[in-house]
């Protein structure tokens, strides 16, 4: 088993963007595993917005329910392999300054998802051309074939592939184990990289 590792995947903020993460923590061969979970958006170059700018916020505003659910199930999930989390946003527009990122956090690995096409709002973008230049080793993961919902649908159902319900082993108890809290307030307590 190797050393603990630090990953980073793309999110648009959608339960279907979990799927690449829950297909990274699967193959990955490590005692713990941090996970970061990056959303790429412009900063507004207005001094009020500057001024009053707060990654903490921005963060709060595009969490949805559904989306702390996913986070839930995966924690749940993997609680013996996930280490710490955090989600960061990039306002960069230069692949030297996404890589400064990658250095900054200490990641070790990206994975992206293959086919997934990234919903996108308002000043968001995708971080798809960052990844496929960067040095850090970026893995494509291609769940398409795994996922029987298509895309358009983001539903928590689709994150418990027949892949995972059969996991559980004969020796397990079937007891409902119990749930991990996941505290959305650090994961929030951000920096953003320019």
């Amino acid at each position: 088993m190797s050393e603990r590792r630090k990953i980073l995947i793309p999110t648009d903020f959608r339960v279907s963007s979990l799927h690449t993460l829950r297909l990274a923590l699967g193959s990955i061969d490590a005692p713990k595993v941090d996970v970061v979970l990056l959303y790429g958006t412009t900063l507004d170059t207005s001094i009020t917005e500057m001024l009053f700018y707060s990654p903490r916020r921005i963060i709060a505003d595009l969490l949805t329910d559904d989306f702390r659910e996913g986070i839930s199930i995966l924690v749940n999930r993997f609680e013996s392999k996930i280490g710490d989390w955090q989600i960061e946003l990039f306002h960069g527009y230069r692949q030297r300054s996404f890589d400064a990122l990658l250095a900054t956090l200490g990641v070790d690995t990206c994975y992206m998802g293959r086919s997934y096409p990234f919903h996108l709002t308002g000043d968001a973008f995708d971080l798809t051309p960052f990844l496929q230049k960067t040095v850090v080793p970026c893995h494509e993961v291609d769940w398409a074939h795994e996922v029987e919902l298509p895309f358009a649908v983001d539903a928590l159902e689709s994150l418990f592939l027949p892949s995972m319900l059969n996991e559980q082993s004969a020796s397990e108890p079937s007891a409902q184990p119990e749930e991990t809290l996941v505290d959305y307030e650090s994961m929030g307590a951000c920096s953003s990289r320019f």
